[in-house]
């Protein structure tokens, strides 16, 4: 700015040391009206071209900081959406580690106090703090869910302020957020953890010693039955219902085949018409307390719970081992499923 200051000071000069002159030599010469006039228009041209160079060194300037708003405003929105998406993400699950605390720091560190003001990232560091104080908890209670998910929204209204959109996550807004939240939450936690707790079986088979530790196949029915398949046999082990209407309906565990394809075993069939039709007989009824994902509330309680699949008190490692037992126990006529398998085949 100074450096651009130095020509129309020099320009103001020399116009000054032009007016002196004309003015001494205008005196000095007789008959001055000619000199009078030549120095009127030439001194009129001078502060016009003066004026013009000032106005387009305004303008320059006014367009270079203009850019440079521009760009910076660009840079901020790109730092202070991926900021926002990476908060989201940590708190998806409803729980903040120190690790992923860590990373948030970083961020900060990297790309927003650059582009934020002190008192924005001063607030942003405090609503961090609070999260921090239920940070790495392996469970959280509804109070510290709902204060950390306040710390969030706090966070974003900062963010949303220095951009000055007009944007914010007002009390209200708050208040709405957290209404849907509670109506979608649980049947999106449902859907996570149905996948986890098949999760949670197979490896209880494969670390078994029994036959299923080669049962690979452990996958969901038309979406109430977990079916496993049963390594060089046509048996199959099936357990559901798990979504039930009514929670007094009671859940099953048997040997499944088809014996249209298998007709050697129709011997051994349960019953010739119904839902029993395609199993083999001795069904086991009610093995387990199962988990019924008909039943929002309490699934979202297990969740909580038993999120951790190494927990020998989760579910599915209860569930596993049952099938473990009923594979081992089972016998129709004196006969295990694997000598039954055999003489079918």
């Amino acid at each position: 700015m100074k450096k651009r200051l130095v020509i129309p000071t020099v320009i103001a000069i020399i116009v000054l040391g032009l007016f002196i002159a004309l003015t001494i030599v205008s005196k000095v010469y007789q008959g001055g009206e000619i000199p009078i006039q030549i120095m009127g228009a030439l001194l009129g041209a001078i502060i016009t071209a003066f004026i013009t160079m000032i106005l387009l060194l305004g303008q320059s300037q006014a367009e270079e900081l203009k850019e440079r708003n521009v760009r910076v405003f660009e840079e901020k929105t790109i730092h202070y959406t991926k900021f926002i998406n990476e908060l989201w993400n940590i708190w998806e699950d409803r729980k903040v580690t120190l690790e992923e605390l860590n990373e948030l720091m970083k961020s900060i560190t990297k790309d927003i106090i650059l582009y934020t003001n002190k008192s924005t990232v001063n607030n942003i560091l405090t609503s961090l703090n609070n999260i921090a104080k239920s940070a790495g908890k392996d469970q959280t209670n509804e109070n510290e869910k709902a204060a950390i998910q306040a710390e969030v929204f706090n966070i974003i209204n900062q963010l949303a302020k220095e951009l000055n959109l007009g944007g914010e996550i007002t009390p209200e807004m708050q208040a709405k957020l957290n209404d849907l939240e509670t109506s979608i939450l649980p049947y999106l936690n449902i859907k996570t953890y149905k996948p986890r707790f098949l999760i949670g079986i197979n490896e209880i088979l494969q670390e078994s010693d029994s036959p299923l530790n080669n049962a690979h196949y452990v996958s969901w029915e038309d979406g109430d039955y977990i079916f496993i398949d049963i390594e060089n046999t046509p048996v199959k082990i099936n357990i559901g219902p798990v979504s039930r209407a009514d929670s007094s309906l009671l859940t099953i565990i048997g040997f499944y085949i088809d014996y249209y394809q298998h007709p050697k075993f129709l011997k051994f069939r349960d019953a010739t018409r119904g839902w029993r039709k395609d199993y083999l007989r001795d069904i086991w009824y009610n093995p387990i307390e199962m988990i019924n994902f008909n039943d929002v509330i309490s699934v979202n309680k297990l969740i909580d719970k038993y999120h951790d699949l190494d927990n020998q008190n989760n579910p599915a490692n209860i569930l596993g081992k049952k099938i473990i037992e009923f594979y081992k126990e089972w016998k129709l006529d004196g006969k295990g499923i694997d000598e039954i398998v055999k003489e079918c085949s």
